[in-house]
């Protein structure tokens, strides 16, 4: 009947971003500490508000497992946000393991083989199972990852590419 349920998740990148290199590199961090954090204009309020707080910042795409958890992939912030069933917020990670820091992930897809996060631009998919790891670098082929699957009767990861208008497969 498409009855409302619920909602969660709020705006704002996780503070551990502030902290980072990547954000400290990044040209509105120097833009807004040199110039428009000392002023008051309307512009000042947009990145105000740009840097707050929170868990959503340009949430992209979302799996659930089994147990209702719902992982879901923040593609400015770099993170893979993890709600549980109810909405509640878990412990964020900012990768399932010790990989480096996701560069724009896009895609997340689970199975019970695994959990797979396509990373767009970079052209990365990283497969985390248990604390098993394996990274597929499809940049040589061109891929851009934008929604990803895995098909397990047939052991492929198949791969919507929007921005070249193509479906990739590829036997794992």
């Amino acid at each position: 009947q498409g009855e409302f349920q619920r909602s969660f998740g709020r705006y704002g990148t996780n503070p551990t971003y502030y902290e980072s290199e990547r954000f400290k590199r990044n040209f509105y961090f120097y833009r807004w500490m040199n110039t428009v954090s000392r002023l008051a204009t309307v512009e000042t309020k947009f990145f105000q508000a740009r840097y707050d707080v929170g868990e959503l910042e340009y949430p992209e795409s979302i799996t659930c497992n089994d147990a209702g958890t719902i992982f879901c992939t923040d593609r400015v912030g770099g993170y893979l946000i993890v709600f549980d069933a109810m909405g509640n917020l878990q412990p964020l990670c900012r990768s399932v393991s010790s990989a480096k820091h996701l560069y724009e992930p896009s895609a997340v897809h689970w199975s019970a083989d695994g959990l797979f996060i396509g990373e767009e631009l970079a052209g990365i998919v990283t497969w985390y199972r248990g604390a098993t790891e394996t990274r597929f670098d499809l940049s040589s082929w061109g891929v851009k990852c934008t929604s990803l699957y895995y098909d397990k009767k047939l052991n492929h990861l198949i791969i919507c590419d929007t921005w070249h208008d193509t479906i990739w497969v590829f036997n794992l």
